[in-house]
């Protein structure tokens, strides 16, 4: 009886792992609370998480220690903070194997878009030797820059990030090329949309590449040394996705 209890009052453990940037108001966490009235919601920053929080909780949100779930046995969701799930994602690594696994892919196209797009602006007008320069104390113009306006970006990866960086780099003049595995209806802000097999094409015509693969099998090293040969040589990558696309 007394440990049917326990277990009842263990599976309604829920816990907040905070970490920068992905920390919550006091108004967001009475929200939590509000809406999940039925569990015990804990809050608490990532690095001060203990053993035992994590093993009798029933739904965890944050990156707990993989080799802490398979002691976890009241675990029935994780919720993780990034698009990505890498580590997460295989069931051996679960106390259950049946444990709902959400991510929050689907929240970050926009900023990131503008963070690559920023990135793409500085180097074409040479902002990073401006920075560099002013270091040294060295005030002197930075010749030749390029012009975003009709320029060429071709963009690898064509989920939520890689859609909102079309949109915004066409909305400013560029010409738009994406790849995708399997050609469908191509929306209006894509100039040219072309099957994985053609991405020799793309790296051989565009200005600007922006990198925005996640982490599989199939895209670990697809940014291989043939085919970054193939770029022109005033040719960059700004890769927004995982470091393991590129080779």
């Amino acid at each position: 009886m007394k440990n049917k209890q326990r277990y009842e009052q263990l599976k309604k453990n829920l816990l907040m792992m905070l970490s920068p940037p992905f920390m919550f108001s006091q108004e967001d966490l009475d929200k939590v609370s509000h809406l999940a009235s039925e569990y015990q919601v804990t809050a608490i920053r990532a690095k001060e998480v203990t053993k035992e929080q994590i093993q009798t909780a029933e739904i965890i949100y944050g990156w707990p220690d993989v080799k802490l779930l398979k002691d976890a046995p009241y675990l029935k969701w994780l919720h993780l903070p990034s698009a990505g799930a890498d580590r997460y994602n295989k069931r051996d690594v679960y106390a259950e194997g049946d444990i709902v696994l959400t991510t929050s892919g689907g929240t970050f196209g926009k900023p990131i878009a503008e963070h690559a797009l920023s990135l793409i602006l500085a180097f074409n007008r040479g902002l990073h030797q401006y920075v560099r320069n002013g270091e040294n104390k060295l005030w002197k113009s930075v010749v030749p820059v390029r012009d975003f306006f009709g320029s060429t970006v071709g963009i690898i990866g064509f989920g939520d990030i890689g859609k909102e960086v079309a949109k915004r780099c066409k909305a400013l003049g560029a010409y738009t090329i994406a790849v995708k595995r399997t050609l469908s209806e191509k929306p209006d802000y894509i100039d040219e949309l072309l099957l994985e097999s053609d991405v020799g094409l793309l790296l051989e015509r565009s200005d600007a590449i922006v990198l925005a693969l996640p982490n599989t099998p199939k895209t670990t090293g697809f940014l291989s040394k043939e085919r970054i040969a193939k770029l022109k040589k005033t040719a960059f990558v700004v890769n927004v996705g995982r470091g393991s696309a590129i080779d």
